[in-house]
């Protein structure tokens, strides 16, 4: 399920086919995901709330229990401005961030700079063969 949250045209469809590849790719079948896409200020507020977190982030992942895998939390607001900073086009980062927090809901960890290294890698890789398949 997607939920979107901003006032912005998103092709949801095109994610829910990322994340339903996500699930094949990593063995993760008859599996619910949640993603719900907010502004600034409901990312602040969660953050805070749930991690004790000052400010934005662009993606909080809260994992699930048996049928559930969990649920992604994206700010499209900070999903803007990086895909400005980093030359992306915003579609392409809100799919990279999603797999990101898809990849979090799986125990993927990024607190060490080996450890970001290896789930961004992980990412991209995912992304290109979804992208690849679903053209």
């Amino acid at each position: 399920m997607i939920i979107n949250k901003v006032d912005n045209d998103i092709d949801t469809e095109k994610l829910k086919r990322i994340v339903s590849d996500f699930l094949k790719h990593y063995k993760q079948k008859n599996k619910h995901i949640s993603i719900a896409l907010v502004d600034d200020q409901e990312i602040k507020r969660l953050n805070k709330k749930f991690l004790n977190r000052e400010g934005v982030t662009d993606v909080i992942a809260f994992p699930g229990n048996k049928k559930d895998l969990g649920e992604v939390i994206i700010d499209y607001d900070q999903i803007m401005r990086q895909a400005k900073k980093d030359s992306n086009s915003s579609c392409y980062e809100l799919q990279f961030v999603m797999v990101h927090g898809l990849l979090h809901l799986l125990g993927w960890e990024d607190y060490t700079s080996k450890d970001k290294e290896r789930m961004l890698r992980e990412g991209e890789r995912f992304l290109r063969l979804a992208l690849t398949f679903n053209k």
